[in-house]
């Protein structure tokens, strides 16, 4: 089986599905991540700024030392959940495409996705929405789910949105690939929406091709 391909901004690598068995302890159970303690607990005080606005939008950077990054992890997967699961409940008020909560998921689902894959903490990324969300007896994330270094925003959707029922398992894959798209096009969080739907959300869906950019993006348009 090839390795699997980390994903970069204006590489258009094939996305190769991997199944990796997790290491498993002496009660048949994968690894946990132990909750940290410190710096930490202060934040669950209130003293750390949040993450996520009303909105749902990402409003800062991810914290850059271990225990502020797993925090934010954490107020993503909790609060993100809440908010989303009002947003998304319907029916949905009458809104501009850029402000639709579907729309808005996506940004903030984007901005993450990035930051994780700039970083390289995808595998990271994985293990903690296994482990901080997962029911062992009914997991979240489905075993044939996308190898998180090929497709971070497939897990960021877990992360934000993995228990909302309003928004389906084949939305948010669908999605997730639209976001790969628009990364390896380096398309900023503030334009992506508008980028997948003048490509067409179709277009930006669908499986990769032969690795080659479209005709549009070597194009060197000049004014003339």
């Amino acid at each position: 089986m090839r390795p699997s391909k980390r994903i970069r901004p204006g590489q258009r690598a094939k996305i190769v599905v991997r199944k990796r068995p997790p290491k498993q302890n002496a009660h048949g159970q994968g690894p946990r991540i132990t909750a940290l303690r410190g710096p930490l607990q202060r934040h669950r005080h209130g003293q750390g700024p949040d993450i996520l606005n009303h909105r749902g939008e990402v409003v800062r950077e991810l914290g850059e030392r271990k225990h502020d990054f797993i925090w934010d992890l954490e107020q993503l997967a909790e609060k993100g959940g809440k908010i989303f699961d009002k947003l998304l409940k319907p029916p949905a008020l009458e809104q501009p495409p850029f402000w639709k909560p579907a729309n808005v998921l996506k940004r903030s689902v984007y901005r993450i996705g990035q930051q994780i894959a700039d970083r390289q903490e995808e595998a990271f990324l994985a293990e903690f929405v296994q482990n901080y969300m997962s029911d062992w007896k009914n997991p979240l994330v489905r075993k044939s789910a996308p190898h998180p270094e090929e497709n971070p925003f497939f897990w960021c959707y877990h992360l934000l949105a993995g228990g909302c029922p309003h928004i389906s398992r084949d939305q948010r894959s669908k999605s997730a690939r639209q976001l790969v798209y628009a990364y390896r096009h380096n398309i900023p969080t503030e334009l992506v929406i508008g980028f997948i739907m003048q490509c067409k959300h179709t277009e930006a869906s669908r499986g990769p091709d032969d690795g080659l950019r479209e005709s549009w993006f070597l194009t060197d348009h000049q004014i003339t």
